[in-house]
């Protein structure tokens, strides 16, 4: 009896002890478990981490690049502008200069017209002698006439005819600006003047010419 007993609590030390080991078996196979887990799970939180950095880096160069598009067309639009600013500036200033010659020219022509009416009064065969007036055209009186019955200085328009337009064709005579006999073609005549042989018309534009 006392070596059942005995062997009893061998077994049941045996067994304790088998219990013992086992639990602690589990154990580690739970901590390497849970050990491994856990460095899934770290390198999942790792993964989307990066993952994370990776979009945020892509969405941070995406603004940058449109923030630089963005910046390049302003500028492009501002280089655009101040070209047709500068283009309008020259054409305005072409625009001036001509304007401004074109009056010159006109004060010019204006101040030779009236330097030549000034000399042609200054002209002391222009002044009122005995019965009658200088001609304009030079030469006596403006009663005496040439050997065409014209007045001195006055060209003379032979075979005359009046155009559509109111001037006048002919063969001239006696110009110091046209050969002898050369066909001209006057410009039109002053309102009010009716032309007709042995009379002197005058032009718009002040020209004297006797027809014959």
């Amino acid at each position: 009896e006392a070596a059942a007993k005995k062997q009893q609590q061998i077994e049941a030390a045996a067994a304790k002890k088998a219990e013992a080991a086992a639990a602690k078996k589990a154990g580690l196979v739970a901590q390497k478990q849970q050990q491994a887990e856990a460095a899934a799970a770290k390198k999942q939180q790792q993964a989307e981490a990066a993952t994370k950095k990776k979009e945020e880096a892509e969405a941070a160069a995406k603004r940058k690049a449109e923030a630089e598009a963005a910046k390049r067309e302003k500028a492009e639009v501002a280089a655009r502008k101040r070209e047709e600013a500068a283009a309008l500036k020259r054409e305005k200033a072409e625009a001036a200069a001509r304007l401004k010659k074109e009056r010159e020219e006109v004060a010019a022509k204006k101040k030779l017209q009236a330097s030549k009416k000034q000399a042609v009064m200054k002209d002391p065969r222009l002044q009122k002698a005995g019965s009658g007036t200088i001609s304009l055209f030079g030469g006596a009186s403006a009663g005496s006439t040439g050997k065409s019955g014209a007045p001195a200085g006055v060209p003379v328009i032979s075979g005359w005819k009046k155009n559509g337009n109111g001037s006048i064709s002919g063969t001239i005579t006696g110009s110091s600006n046209f050969k002898e006999g050369e066909r001209v073609t006057t410009s039109k005549l002053a309102a009010g003047q009716v032309p007709a042989s042995g009379k002197v018309v005058s032009t718009a534009s002040g020209s004297k010419y006797f027809l014959k």
